[in-house]
């Protein structure tokens, strides 16, 4: 999301040529074997903006036994968040690619200098 070399040259690559639709920030302890935090990059090959869609979604989740789970409620946030493509308090920002580029291609979506002012 936000590493240099080689991982920089391939979200370069993705946000030049406007592939990057949305990353989504999803809660820690979500998935089995890891409980690091994660994200999802949602590609697309013919968008109708040059704009990526940041998702801030780590409080979206209830505690079922030893995991972290998406309920109904939170998926449908997200998804209405995805479908809607426009910013949302604390929650969604949609980023021009130029902002992106100018910050290093970096794509995390809680620490991009561009998005201090205007965090999500």
């Amino acid at each position: 999301m936000y590493r240099g070399g080689a991982e920089q040259k391939i979200r370069k690559y993705l946000i030049d040529n406007n592939y990057i639709d949305t990353v989504i920030q999803l809660p820690p302890d979500l998935f089995f074997g890891t409980t690091i935090a994660t994200c999802v990059i949602v590609l697309k090959k013919s968008k109708k903006d040059n704009k990526t869609l940041f998702i801030d979604a780590p409080a979206e989740f209830v505690r079922g036994g030893n995991k972290n789970k998406l309920s109904e409620v939170n998926r449908t946030k997200i998804l209405d968040a995805f479908m809607a493509r426009k910013d949302t308090d604390h929650f969604a920002k949609l980023v021009d690619n130029k902002t992106i580029a100018d910050n290093d291609y970096n794509i995390a979506v809680s620490s991009p200098a561009a998005f201090k002012e205007t965090k999500i």
